[in-house]
Order: structure tokens, then C-alpha cells, then sequence
């Protein structure tokens, strides 16, 4: 869970299928600008600390 909402309730509160938000979370896919946004402000966060937190979590990812 993030923010107290599983993926599911993200995907939903988004109009999106939850394994894309899987996706986005986990750092496997970068969600484009619009979703970012929408991605952002469900989660109650600024875009670029999504963006920031993303891509860490990418990084992670390739390097483990």
C-alpha cells in the first residue's frame, strides 16, 4: 500500500488497470506527463518528487 491505498484503489481513482500502476511504482515503466500528474495527485504528492521517487526506484531495479 502507498499513502494508505492499495494499487488497485490507485488504478481505480485513476481510470487505469492496476498493473500498469505496478508498473509505474515499481520503476519498471515511467508514466507519461498526464498520468504523472494524476499519479502525483492521488498520491498527495508534488510531480517532480514522483518523478524523483520513480526514478530511483528504477535505478535500484537495474542495479540489483
Amino acid at each position: 500500500m502507498i499513502r494508505g491505498l492499495t494499487q488497485q484503489q490507485i488504478a481505480d481513482r485513476m481510470g487505469q488497470k492496476q498493473p500498469n500502476v505496478a508498473a509505474w511504482l515499481s520503476g519498471r515503466r515511467i508514466p507519461h506527463q498526464g498520468n504523472l500528474e494524476r499519479l502525483a495527485e492521488v498520491m498527495g504528492m508534488d510531480a517532480d518528487q514522483l518523478l524523483a521517487l520513480l526514478y530511483r526506484r528504477r535505478a535500484k531495479r537495474t542495479q540489483g
